[in-house]
């Protein structure tokens, strides 16, 4: 009896990779993104991706994708990252939130290893996912510059604000002037200042 149930385990294990397709690996290297075009063969696709602790990982779907435009997206469609280790089956929270931009994911990786994409895709219709890891000092997220090197009249200053660290965000659509890297910035009615590192402009 417990053969049989340790088979049907496995069998069922077996039978739901299939049905999502089974892991299918991406090879990354940092700085340089990698796109994937698929229609799922479930409910959606598992990747596997090995990364560095420290590099930060982001994800998207459908980017500027002609068959696949962001109207094909709905609240059911998902990304989740997990350590392949188990180590947290809840997945890592990305620091977009999820209820606002949900066709994107972005956070720091906690370490080095293999990490699970899961993409879940109820429509079953193409999708195009875009990955890429960057490391600290990667331009997009790294302004350069810190606030204290830079000098502004305090009668042009808002009140009330400083330069701050905008972080890096992936881009929304395919408007050119959403794919901005981590900047300082300050901005109020009347005024506004960014300032970044133009080999970070992609």
């Amino acid at each position: 009896m417990h053969l049989q149930l340790i088979r049907a385990i496995v069998a069922a294990t077996i039978g739901s990779a299939l049905a999502w397709g089974g892991p299918l690996r991406i090879t990354l290297r940092a700085g340089v993104a990698t796109t994937v075009d698929r229609i799922p063969a479930g409910g959606g696709d598992t990747f596997l991706l090995s990364a560095t602790g420290g590099e930060t990982l982001a994800l998207e779907l459908n980017p500027c994708c002609p068959r696949c435009v962001k109207t094909d997206l709905d609240r059911s469609d998902e990304i989740r990252v997990l350590p392949d280790d188990g180590s947290q089956p809840d997945g890592l929270p990305s620091r977009m939130a999820a209820d606002e931009i949900f066709w994107h994911w972005i956070n720091v990786l906690p370490h080095s290893g293999v990490y699970r994409v899961v993409i879940s895709r109820p429509s079953k219709r193409r999708y195009r996912l875009r990955a890429l890891v960057m490391a600290a000092n990667d331009p997009r997220l790294n302004p350069g510059l810190s606030a204290d090197r830079v000098s502004i009249g305090s009668d042009l200053m808002p009140q009330g604000k400083a330069l701050a660290v905008v972080p890096y965000e992936t881009p929304s659509f395919c408007e050119i002037d959403s794919n901005w890297p981590a900047y300082l910035g300050i901005e109020d009615y009347y005024f506004g200042v960014e300032i970044m590192r133009m080999d970070g402009v992609s």
